[in-house]
């Protein structure tokens, strides 16, 4: 009698233990479901080879749209090519660059359309460039208060043109050019040549954008135009005294 109180118990407690097994199963394969639903692909450094490509595989893609800007709506050219791997180019949303909503790819080209006329045009003529960001720059310090949405008055790019460290490739390792455009795409200027970072922009009085940047471990100040983009001063910003301890 002792003995089959035993063995009920013993089939009991094997019945709770597969059950246990049966339901961690159950929730670990629902999570892996879940988890290749929702799965990104990690975001991988753009490389672009600098030597000619005379078969002409790399295979192209129009990007997603920057937001709109005076009826212009603008599209990024992205290379499917495998020398040319997704990467970031700002997180954006509807009220602007940065604001945590999706990734864009890094571009080699701009394509700009005016959505009145259906007249379009490239920004560039080649693709011998990566475009790194784009930032549609708006007047919200001027704008009326509290406005949905402020004016867009310049377009920014940090753009890589030029395998400065010798690695035969072009990516983030390089250093990058600040060029400046109308929102209508319109007079392209590169205003910057060099910097590794920026680390502001600012509207001074409606006609004249500020900027500082750092290049090579220096800091600099620097003032242009809004309406013809020219530079108007640029200045290396002082450094501090630190005086030596006895």
């Amino acid at each position: 009698m002792e003995r089959n109180k035993f063995f009920k118990w013993v089939w009991r407690l094997d019945g709770l233990l597969i059950f246990v097994v049966a339901i961690s199963l159950a929730f670990l394969m629902l999570t892996e479901a879940y988890r290749k639903l929702t799965w990104e692909a990690p975001k991988q450094e753009v490389i672009v080879s600098v030597a000619e490509d005379p078969e002409g595989k790399e295979k192209w893609v129009l990007g997603t749209p920057v937001d709109s800007v005076r009826n212009m709506v603008i599209l990024p050219l992205v290379s499917e090519n495998k020398e040319a791997k997704e990467s970031t180019m700002g997180m954006v949303s509807k009220s602007g660059w940065r604001n945590y909503n999706q990734w864009r790819s890094t571009a080699k080209n701009i394509l700009f359309i005016d959505s009145v006329t259906n007249k379009s045009f490239w920004l560039f003529d080649d693709v011998d460039r990566i475009i790194i960001d784009i930032e549609a720059f708006r007047d919200r310090a001027f704008d009326p208060p509290m406005s949905a949405h402020p004016k867009t008055v310049a377009l920014f790019f940090q753009i890589v043109t030029k395998d400065s460290n010798d690695d035969h490739i072009l990516n983030f390792e390089d250093k990058r050019s600040l060029a400046v455009a109308n929102p209508d795409g319109s007079n392209y200027q590169i205003i910057i040549e060099k910097f590794d970072k920026i680390i502001s922009k600012s509207l001074v009085d409606k006609d004249k954008i500020f900027i500082v940047f750092q290049n090579a471990g220096i800091g600099y100040s620097l003032q242009f135009q809004l309406n013809t983009f020219k530079v108007l001063s640029k200045n290396e910003l002082p450094k501090i005294k630190i005086k030596k301890q006895d």
